[in-house]
């Protein structure tokens, strides 16, 4: 998962420097700021990189996940205890140490959906009230809590994503195994296209569905190549497994 980070951090800190103009925060070549990029991945010249750093601190505590998971007891424990840290905790930027206690709880909350097949259990038997209580939550949780915010939020999204599942069952066929790669990818081919139509004065309607389709697919697209490939070095460098025959 680091690989993938670091080789298209590597990339954007030279397009970052050779597109000075171009760019919203410019960067210099010397041994501090690459220092300094490392320690602080929110600083990274792809700031997505923090989500993998996180991500990668929740992976290295799955034997204490696994520890929380003896009983519904603890489970529920753990959950107020990582409720508390989102509101309360220290905001340590080094190696987004900070965001891996805020953004805990959202982790291991997925855990329990997916322990508990919760999603495909009853939510998604009851898409249009999940997705009407997402709404509600949301809108009522600007005056109560960022918190509250979020939990309507991933309401909505999940239900939203399971009734499209079920009336266009094909949409996310074309792209749901390349999630990875969109993230990595897709800002990419997206800076593209709004450096290019700023230029050339393209609608900001127009510019911002080619984004969408092109953050989408030209991932997708490289992926696929890559992946016919079957070169190993270059499926780890995108983050891809190779396939097993058999």
């Amino acid at each position: 998962m680091l690989i993938p980070g670091a080789i298209f951090s590597v990339i954007a800190f030279g397009l970052k420097i050779l597109f000075p103009g171009e760019v919203s925060r410019e960067l210099h070549l010397n041994l501090s700021e690459i220092i300094h990029i490392i320690m602080y991945p929110f600083d990274n010249p792809l700031r997505e990189v923090w989500f993998l750093i996180t991500l990668f601190w929740y992976f290295v505590l799955t034997p204490l996940w696994k520890l929380t998971m003896r009983n519904n007891t603890i489970i529920f424990f753990t959950m107020v205890m990582l409720v508390i840290l989102f509101f309360y905790h220290p905001d340590i930027k080094l190696l987004c140490v900070g965001r891996v206690f805020y953004y805990a709880i959202w982790f291991y909350s997925g855990m329990i959906l997916c322990r508990t097949n919760a999603a495909e259990g009853f939510i998604s038997n009851n898409k249009w009230m999940t997705l009407l209580l997402g709404v509600a939550v949301y809108a009522l949780a600007s005056w109560i809590s960022p918190f509250f915010t979020r939990v309507g939020g991933i309401l909505f999204s999940l239900a939203l994503a399971l009734l499209l599942d079920k009336y266009f069952p094909s949409i996310f066929k074309t792209f749901r195994n390349y999630t990875y790669q969109i993230f990595l990818i897709g800002i990419f081919p997206q800076m593209f296209i709004k450096i290019v139509g700023s230029h050339i004065h393209l609608p900001v309607f127009l510019i911002w569905i080619l984004c969408i389709a092109v953050g989408l697919y030209i991932p997708v697209l490289i992926s696929l190549i890559i992946g016919k490939s079957q070169n190993t070095l270059l499926l780890s460098c995108l983050g891809l497994k190779p396939k097993h025959h058999g």
